[in-house]
């Protein structure tokens, strides 16, 4: 089972395309080393890599500003709506730069937009880079991503199809293996991309070309998820500690923690998560695992209540599954937590994000909101939980 946002399987590889071809100057930072106080970074590729590392929402913020300094007008009717053709236009004059420039800065922005969910917008961009280049695999993998999250099945496997004709077959395969559902369809995609994943080159000629131990890391994390749905959680740990070596995002940093709370190792999970903490994610499974540990944890519920509070005063719900987790299963606010659980899945739709609305709240009409609101075929979800423990 997929235990955090899906979309950061393919934006890790994504940002491995990206940074592919990107001048790493001085600037950068070493994986296992990431200083988030870092501030002067003029490359949106570095930026970018950092979010994915650190999951600090401010370097968002800073990429949009170097690409505002770069000639890219990024306009929107307002922060936290949906974005349209109308309300997130862009008026870039891009005439002067090489196309490769330009849709380097579609890429980035799309990127960009889909890190805060504003995922109408992404695909806007996304769409303006297949105008030039219809083979970018980057941007079909951001469009596969895109549409795995809002639940739109039949749009995800078309663009994991196109990725075929401008990547590698096992890319391919690990992003169709994505979409698995059933048992039986995720056994079938474990065992082929296990098998496919012994590959170490991909075709030759083609226009984007990755280090084969990023595209490693990135595999391995999607098989690690398929053996953690299939409850093999010892090859799941396995190979999250493999790309971890590689690429420790959030993401997958987050996939392993959730792998030791499925075996209920809670000391393990809060000595691998730091005290000290502030992206949601993990900071809020450390949270849960101290509390399994039945230790005092009053005043750290105390301190990321009055955070989320002030980002639900904001409006602010980029972290929405973190918020309503935490609300459920720490703070003890089931209503709370119910109203997260719904703004979570005006933007994110996949399994997980249901599961969550029917914990919060089992006797509502989960499959009635479902149907709906989500253009998902397969409703029926037997009782999980969004992180297993």
């Amino acid at each position: 089972m997929m235990t955090f946002q899906t979309y950061y399987k393919t934006v890790l590889f994504c940002g491995a395309l990206t940074l592919a071809s990107a001048n790493i100057n001085a600037h950068s930072v070493h994986d296992d080393h990431v200083d988030k106080k870092i501030i002067q970074v003029h490359d949106v590729n570095v930026l970018i890599r950092q979010y994915s590392l650190t999951g600090d929402d401010h370097l968002i913020e800073q990429g949009w500003q170097v690409l505002s300094e770069k000639g890219f007008n990024r306009k929107k009717s307002h922060s936290h709506r949906k974005a349209t053709k109308e309300s997130s236009s862009v008026d870039y004059l891009a005439t002067e730069l090489p196309t490769d420039k330009i849709t380097q800065h579609w890429l980035q922005a799309a990127w960009l937009a889909q890190a805060e969910h504003q995922f109408d917008e992404a695909r806007y961009y996304v769409k303006q880079v297949l105008q030039l280049e219809p083979q970018n695999a980057q941007a079909w993998l951001l469009e596969a991503s895109i549409a795995t999250v809002q639940g739109d099945a039949e749009k995800a496997a078309k663009a994991c199809q196109r990725v075929a004709l401008s990547v590698s077959p096992i890319v391919t395969v690990a992003c169709k293996a994505r979409l698995a559902k059933t048992q039986k369809e995720k056994s079938v995609a474990y065992k082929k991309l296990t098998k496919l994943s012994t590959l170490t080159a991909l075709y030759k000629g083609k226009t984007l070309v990755v280090e084969e131990q990023q595209i490693t890391a990135w595999v391995n994390s999607v098989i690690a998820d398929l053996a953690m749905s299939l409850n093999d959680i010892s090859t799941a740990k396995r190979l999250y500690k493999e790309s971890m070596t590689t690429f420790p995002s959030v993401q997958v940093r987050a996939s392993y923690t959730d792998a030791l709370m499925h075996e209920k190792k809670y000391k393990e999970v809060v000595s691998f998560i730091a005290s000290d903490e502030e992206t949601p994610a993990l900071a809020v499974r450390r949270l849960l695992a101290e509390k399994k540990l039945q230790r005092n944890i009053h005043h750290r519920v105390h301190e990321m209540d009055h955070l989320f509070s002030d980002w639900i005063a904001e409006k602010d719900f980029k972290h929405a599954r973190e918020m309503a987790v935490f609300y459920l299963d720490i703070a003890g606010n089931q209503q709370l937590a119910y109203e997260l659980a719904l703004e979570n899945i005006k933007v994110q739709r996949e399994e997980e994000d249901i599961l969550l609305l029917k914990r919060a709240q089992p006797d509502a009409p989960i499959n009635d909101f479902a149907m709906n609101n989500m253009p998902m075929n397969n409703l029926f979800i037997e009782g999980e939980t969004v992180w297993k423990i």
